[in-house]
Order: C-alpha cells, then sequence, then structure tokens
C-alpha cells in the first residue's frame, strides 16, 4: 500500500478469494497458476481470505469443524507464491456485500485489477453462478475475471475441503493426506487424565486441541507422528473416542490419548501436536484390562514398523 512517505505508486494486483481451510492440494495448484498468470499480465498475486468461516456468520448450526487454525492457515498462505495475503473480517456487513460491492472493495481498498476464481467459486449475496454474469460486472468496473481449472489427484479423490473433512470424518487419513500434501495435525495443550495406562505401561497424553472448533478424527486408534515441546517428533499410538473398557458408566466424553512411542517427559500443561499417519483399528471394547494391554502393544508394533513420512 502508498504511505505518505513512500511514493511508489501500489501494483496493481490479481487476487485468489476464499477461505482455504487446509490449504490442500487444490489450494496450493491454483495460487501457482494465479501466480504464473500474474507474472503473465505483470500484476501483483495476492490472496484474500476471511477470519472465520464464513457459515460461522451465516448459520452457525452448519459451521463445519476446521482444518486448520486461522493462524496457521494464514501463515502457510504467506508460504505460498504471492506477494502479500490480506485477511477480511467476516461479519454481517461483508455477508451482505453484493458481488459488484464485493468487487469494488477489492478493487478500491486492495486495488485488485484481476480476480483468480476457483473452478467452483461464488461471492456475493446475490449467489451468481454464471461465470459470464461475474465478467460482465467486472469488465463494467474495470476488472478482469480468470476462472481456474480443476485439480484431482485422480477420479476418486476431489480435492476440497469440505471432501477432506469428509475423509477425516471417516477415518480415511491416507486420503485425507494425499488430498493435503501433508499428514491432517491437531495441536493443543496436555491436560490431566485419570491415568490409567500407567498401570498398565502405557502411559497418556491427553490433548486438549487449541481449537475448540477443530475437526476430530473418526473414533478409532491411530499411527501418529506427535512434536513435544522442545521440537523433537515421535511415534505415537493415538485413541480417539470414548475409552469403552475403562470409561466410567456416565462418561461420554470423547477423548483424544496419545501413547509418545519412547518418551518419558513431563507433558501435563505443555503443547503438543499431533499428525495423523494412519488409522490402524477402529475404536474396541475389550473384556479385561490384560486383553487391552495386549492389543495396545500389537498396535505398538504396528506402529513402529509403519512407514512414517518423518526419519524417526
Amino acid at each position: 500500500m502508498t504511505t505518505a512517505t513512500d511514493n511508489t505508486p501500489t501494483p496493481c494486483r490479481i487476487a485468489a478469494i476464499g477461505m482455504f481451510d487446509g490449504v490442500h492440494c487444490g489450494h496450493r495448484a491454483m495460487i501457482a497458476d494465479m501466480a504464473a498468470e500474474a507474472a503473465s499480465r505483470h500484476l501483483s498475486p495476492i490472496v484474500v481470505t476471511f477470519d472465520r468461516h464464513p457459515l460461522e456468520v451465516i448459520a452457525p448450526d452448519k459451521a463445519p469443524g476446521l482444518l486448520m487454525p486461522a493462524d496457521v492457515r494464514i501463515d502457510t498462505l504467506r508460504h505460498c507464491p504471492v506477494d502479500s495475503v490480506e485477511v477480511l473480517r467476516f461479519d454481517r456487513q461483508m455477508q451482505a456485500l453484493t458481488a459488484r460491492e464485493f468487487m469494488t472493495m477489492l478493487r478500491d481498498r486492495f486495488h485488485v485489477h484481476t480476480i483468480y476464481m476457483g473452478f467452483n467459486h461464488r461471492f456475493g449475496s446475490d449467489r451468481i453462478t454464471d461465470i459470464d454474469h461475474y465478467r460482465h460486472i467486472a469488465a463494467s468496473l474495470g476488472m478482469d475475471i480468470i476462472r481456474g481449472r480443476e485439480t484431482r489427484i485422480d477420479t476418486d479423490c476431489k480435492l476440497s475441503s469440505s471432501h477432506i473433512r469428509l475423509l477425516i470424518a471417516h477415518g480415511h487419513i491416507d486420503a485425507a493426506t494425499a488430498a493435503l500434501g501433508r499428514p491432517y495435525a491437531i495441536s493443543g495443550t496436555i491436560v490431566t487424565g485419570r491415568q490409567i495406562g500407567r498401570t498398565i505401561g502405557f502411559p497418556t497424553a491427553n490433548l486438549n486441541p487449541a481449537m475448540p472448533r477443530q475437526l476430530i478424527p473418526a473414533p478409532g486408534v491411530y499411527a501418529c507422528c506427535a512434536t513435544t515441546p522442545d521440537g523433537t517428533r515421535h511415534r505415537a499410538i493415538v485413541n480417539i473416542g470414548h475409552r469403552p473398557t475403562v470409561a466410567q458408566p456416565d462418561d461420554h466424553r470423547r477423548t483424544i490419548e496419545a501413547h509418545i512411542l519412547d518418551y518419558s517427559g513431563n507433558l501435563y500443561d505443555r503443547p503438543l501436536t499431533l499428525e495423523f499417519i494412519t488409522r490402524i483399528r477402529s475404536e474396541q471394547h475389550f473384556p479385561t484390562l490384560r486383553d487391552l494391554t495386549a492389543r495396545i502393544q500389537t498396535d505398538a508394533d504396528i506402529t513402529r514398523r509403519h512407514p512414517f513420512p518423518y526419519n524417526l
């Protein structure tokens, strides 16, 4: 932006607009395409995103669990081939803007000359669906619209945040990793649990996610990579669910319990990040603690043998 002490004119910009939850492979391919288009048109590539999911304002009861905290999402976008990331507050006033008003705001506030639209993207309270209609409005404002291409990993894997959410919610971690381009991660703080794991030789760290709206994978046991406060990575077995073997009858809370292999440090009240590598099995009830212990040992053996994206 031009300041009072800087007389250099602000370059015209090309902007990709969206929530970009997860900043998945499709998002990154779109931004790379936009950057190439920017170079050919001598424009400055930027991303315009929102501080929250629009459905949190429009229909809170329909707002999805999110793939990534806002600060991580914005930082990840800044590492894409763009000159800047502009964050808009999505509120009732933003919701009410028509497509024309939204384009006008982009032009006047951010010097956007060209909008690079995703293949299935729409914006504006008037919910226009015809790309030619968007282009007609843009032309009347001295702007341009480019429609991006659809990117797929294969014919079965749609690269959309909503589809990736479904994969994770059903425990299809390998497919979600392929679509995201990295393992799905949850960060939070370790809180005190019932410490039953210690009595059977498998102490667990109970993770309280830092982002309340974070999507939690389907109940089950997962091989994960745990990053401890000192920045080191360790293999871990993670159980998500209701602990049917040891839970109290009136305890219906869903927990995220991690047994970190070959680690003995104190993690209570400290941060931990879990990256989900693969789903080992569904959550099960075992008749005795001995049976549970034997199964956890099997899970540990599977986790030790499974290939990880890191040298652990």
